[in-house]
């Protein structure tokens, strides 16, 4: 889609259901993970996959509007790279580290996911 097009009525409903799917698959996780006995070892690391992939989405949720807003305010001349910086400096959980300790662990419990450029 070209940056200057607007969405559809059909493509921005179909958007907000997806985000919708997003943020219902992000709760079933954590619900999942806290009302199961999950074997030795997944516990700790299957909380750290939830807190990880809840907090990236809500870092690209939180940037979309961003950057929305930015657009919004630089057609009225105004323009703040602080915003950006502080968004993506707020969810210290969600790097390279994090997602590394993650990958090892499925890569040790040979855990298949189409998750992190995985196979599957």
């Amino acid at each position: 889609m070209d940056s200057d097009q607007q969405l559809t009525k059909a493509e921005a409903k179909k958007l907000e259901q997806l985000n919708d799917l997003v943020k219902e698959n992000n709760r079933n996780f954590s619900t999942y993970i806290s009302h199961n006995t999950l074997p030795e070892g997944y516990k700790k690391e299957s909380e750290r996959i939830s807190r990880f992939i809840t907090g990236s989405n809500q870092i690209l949720d939180e940037l979309d509007q961003a950057i929305d807003d930015m657009v919004e305010r630089m057609s009225e001349g105004d323009f703040s790279e602080t915003e950006i910086e502080s968004l993506m400096n707020k969810n210290e959980g969600v790097n390279g580290r994090e997602q590394k300790k993650i990958e090892n662990f499925l890569d040790d419990k040979n855990i298949d996911t189409k998750a992190f450029g995985r196979k599957s």
